[in-house]
């Protein structure tokens, strides 16, 4: 039997219409524990067992030039968590930043009436950036939502 699995029917995700947000959001669940904020909470996406309110923004860099993360227009959160996809879909990174160093980093620009931080080479080597390993966490959020599959070839 031959079929068609796609990321948006293989994980159970339905909060939002963004699936690579919701994604990069249980990989964050995953790596720092906690609550998942609702789908309508202001500033947040993640609030850790220790209580620090984490963003989390998704990037999916299927063009090698896409570098824009969503608009922060809130700045009701501690920290920053930029999570960057490759184009297969294969590998997690994440970029940790805390708000008082966005707001010095990245300008509030007028036009999107928020802060829009681009993953620039010089963005991630700022000292304040902490590169954050979620290979294991995107291993393990992806394992526990995609069905078991005994024969990959069955996937087209």
């Amino acid at each position: 039997e031959i079929y068609t699995l796609s990321l948006h029917d293989a994980l159970p995700i339905s909060r939002t219409n963004s699936i690579v947000g919701e994604l990069a959001e249980a990989i964050a669940k995953e790596h720092y524990g906690g609550t998942l904020a609702t789908s309508s909470t202001t500033g947040y996406d993640l609030v850790t067992d220790g209580g620090e309110l984490i963003q989390v923004k998704a990037l999916w860099k299927s063009r090698p030039t896409r570098n824009k993360l969503g608009v922060i227009r809130d700045a009701h959160y501690d920290s920053v968590l930029a999570v960057e996809f490759d184009k297969g879909f294969t590998t997690a990174t994440g970029y940790r930043v805390m708000r008082a160093d966005v707001e010095r980093m990245v300008r509030h620009e007028s036009h999107v009436n928020g802060r829009q931080i681009v993953l620039t080479a010089r963005f991630k080597a700022d000292p304040a950036v902490e590169t954050v390993d979620l290979s294991k966490d995107f291993d393990k959020v992806v394992s526990t939502t995609l069905p078991d599959q005994t024969d990959e070839s069955d996937l087209l």
